[in-house]
């Protein structure tokens, strides 16, 4: 992955994400009431609370030049994250569509549109279970459905060594 530089709207969100307190449910919040992040860091602190925010969290937004921020940004910008919101358009349709989606994503590479599966597992699987696992992802990836999965070690491993070996592509959730 190459570094990439935030857009202005990725720093607004990681700006209101890295909000001591602030949640899926106030960023939730500050969507409706603002219509934009940008709206939102606009406002005043008062005007958060009245969108919703506990008092503590509406005043503890950090400034754009706070070093903590530009740190996590500079890692994130070199790491070749990007994020993706809940109101973007790339935004996984199915993800979007559970009960509790989250509001932002932070991706590194491509959010595959194919048809997916999520498998999760044990990480401590006998290795028969480890090997059927593979088999059937493999058959799976010749099919072209993408792999989703934890990315940890046991059952979400053979998960995802099974889908690239079946030629498809995988997410690992962190």
């Amino acid at each position: 992955m190459s570094a990439r530089i935030f857009n202005e709207t990725e720093r607004h969100w990681l700006r209101l994400h890295l909000t001591p307190g602030l949640g899926r449910v106030g960023l939730l919040r500050l969507q409706q009431a603002f219509g934009s992040p940008a709206a939102a860091l606009a406002a005043t602190a008062q005007e958060r609370r009245r969108a919703g925010l506990r008092p503590q969290v509406a005043a503890a937004i950090p400034a754009a030049d706070d070093p903590a921020l530009l740190e996590c940004r500079r890692a994130l910008e070199l790491a070749g994250v990007r994020l993706v919101s809940l109101w973007d358009a790339d935004y996984p349709r199915l993800l979007a569509a559970i009960h509790d989606p989250p509001a932002l994503l932070y991706v590194r590479g491509d959010l595959p549109m194919a048809d997916s599966l999520a498998v999760v597992g044990s990480r401590r699987a006998p290795a028969a279970v480890l090997r059927l696992t593979e088999e059937i992802c493999c058959e799976l990836g010749e099919r072209g459905i993408c792999i989703v999965s934890g990315l940890a070690r046991g059952i979400d491993t053979a998960a995802h060594q099974g889908a690239l070996a079946g030629g498809a592509a995988t997410v690992a959730v962190l």
